[in-house]
């Protein structure tokens, strides 16, 4: 409800640290949580329920972590090739880009379930078909 900033925090992913930054809205110091094979890497996606994080690894590799607040658990290696993970508003699916791996130079959307079983091509690969996000 926002009431209560001294338990909220913003998320964020520092690619240089190669760390998720847990930054507590009440202006206390941030907590950065390692992630590995980040260092060079980019992007997160933290589930709806707020217990699992997709992120991409230097090594253009998604990985999913359990999460829960100042900690992660061990990673697990999914796919190749994507980024932009967005989450489906239930948590069972998620669409994402692939930008290597694809049988074209381009970008492709592709939707599968979290543990990458599923996995469906959603466009043509068109020159950047990226960021895409569910929509109502």
């Amino acid at each position: 409800d926002g009431s209560n900033l001294s338990s909220q925090r913003l998320l964020y992913f520092d690619p240089v640290g190669g760390a998720l930054m847990e930054i507590p809205l009440d202006g206390s110091a941030p907590n950065a949580v390692p992630l590995p094979d980040t260092p060079g890497g980019q992007e997160f996606s933290l589930s709806p329920r707020g217990d699992q994080i997709y992120y991409t690894g230097s090594t253009w590799t998604a990985y999913i972590v359990p999460y829960s607040p100042g900690s992660v658990g061990p990673p697990v290696a999914t796919v190749s090739g994507g980024i932009t993970y967005r989450w489906s508003p239930d948590g069972a699916h998620l669409c994402y880009d692939r930008t290597f791996l694809t049988p074209t130079p381009h970008n492709s959307l592709f939707r599968c379930n979290p543990d990458f079983s599923g996995e469906i091509p959603l466009t043509a690969p068109y020159p950047d078909d990226d960021e895409a996000d569910w929509g109502p």
